[in-house]
């Protein structure tokens, strides 16, 4: 079959031009002439990781680390599976390990901190970015955190400036890319947007988020048929669904007037933030005006069944763990109609409340 070491550096090619399925071919060819080979462990893990098999991807890197404990870098792609996961605990603590071991590793000084914008911890994540660029000036995806970051704080030109930094680096990161969209969306320069997310397309014409972006930028320019042109290429339900309630949260989050006449008098606080310990995120945190008390609205471009109750239930369980209960949160549930098994958990909860998408004149 040939030398183990040729066989390792030929499943790293094939890994580097991004085929993964023959990469695990040669990988396996080398662990079966040394099945403690714990580079080719680690190159199989991350081969299942891009191929997302979250699950065996962590179990190749565990073997990895049986064999070297401080191969950081297996430590480094067992957190970013873990990520996928949603186990973001776990995924912290593999970080962490690999620091200990490696203080000046960039690339997980990077995740941890983007792992930390989840969280909604942005100033931590900031100082990670920033350490990242010190041992890596030229790192692009610590200029892209640190454009996300100013983007979550609202300061959109900053933003702008560093998707441009890290662009100027590297023309065809794809997140980059992407987020330079977003942002030049979020400044209403949607000819500009569109342009940025159309070159993201063109490196990954399925890139969800993406084409998701795109659409609303369509939209923005009253493109409509252009948009539905777009949606059609939606494939993923979940990412359509998102997408689909990204424009409702942002038609609600600009007039939140239109809850009034429902009793509602609200402030918007903030959008997508984290709770949970980062396992969730609140589609739209509110205040009420007259009384200060904390409103979570959820938004579903659905019915709201079971799984709609259990999510703003632990949301605000969330909320009032962290607020105390001198002055509870209440949710509010806004959706395209509500199940029977909804409907009969609501209604044992005061604290939660349902409007239906229609009588707010949304389409």
């Amino acid at each position: 079959m040939g030398d183990m070491e040729e066989l390792f550096n030929e499943g790293t090619d094939y890994f580097n031009n991004g085929n993964y399925e023959k990469a695990i071919e040669y990988f396996d060819y080398v662990l079966e002439i040394n099945p403690k080979h714990a580079n080719a462990l680690w190159g199989k893990g991350t081969s299942l990781l891009k191929n997302k098999e979250y699950k065996l991807a962590i179990k190749n890197f565990d073997k990895a680390l049986d064999v070297d404990p401080e191969l950081v870098g297996a430590w480094n792609d067992k957190g970013v599976s873990f990520h996928f996961l949603k186990e973001y605990k776990k995924e912290m603590e593999c970080y962490d390990t690999a620091l200990k071991i490696d203080r000046e590793t960039p690339q997980v000084l990077v995740n941890k901190g983007q792992l930390f914008l989840e969280l909604n911890k942005n100033e931590y994540a900031r100082d990670l970015f920033n350490k990242a660029l010190k041992i890596d000036p030229k790192k692009v995806d610590a200029l892209n955190g640190l454009g996300n970051y100013f983007f979550n704080r609202g300061m959109l030109d900053d933003a702008s400036d560093y998707y441009d930094k890290a662009l100027n680096i590297n023309s065809n990161f794809l997140y980059a890319l992407y987020n330079k969209g977003s942002v030049l969306r979020a400044l209403k320069k949607y000819e500009d947007a569109l342009i940025f997310l159309d070159r993201a397309l063109k490196k990954d014409p399925k890139y969800g988020h993406a084409l998701c972006e795109k659409m609303r930028a369509l939209r923005n320019l009253n493109r409509n048929f252009e948009a539905r042109q777009v949606e059609k290429k939606l494939n993923d339900p979940m990412i359509k669904e998102i997408c689909l309630e990204k424009n409702l949260e942002e038609k609600l989050s600009k007039d939140l007037e239109v809850l009034k006449p429902f009793g509602y008098n609200l402030k918007l606080l903030n959008t997508q933030q984290g709770c949970m310990e980062g396992k969730g995120r609140m589609d739209l945190l509110c205040e009420d005006k007259n009384s200060h008390q904390l409103i979570i609205i959820e938004l579903k471009n659905v019915m709201a069944t079971q799984s709609t109750f259990e999510q703003i239930h632990n949301y605000l369980k969330s909320m009032n763990d962290t607020h105390g209960a001198a002055n509870p949160v209440n949710g509010l549930v806004i959706s395209r109609g509500q199940d029977d098994d909804f409907k009969r958990l609501i209604s044992k909860h005061d604290e939660i409340s349902y409007l239906d998408l229609e009588d707010l004149g949304f389409e």
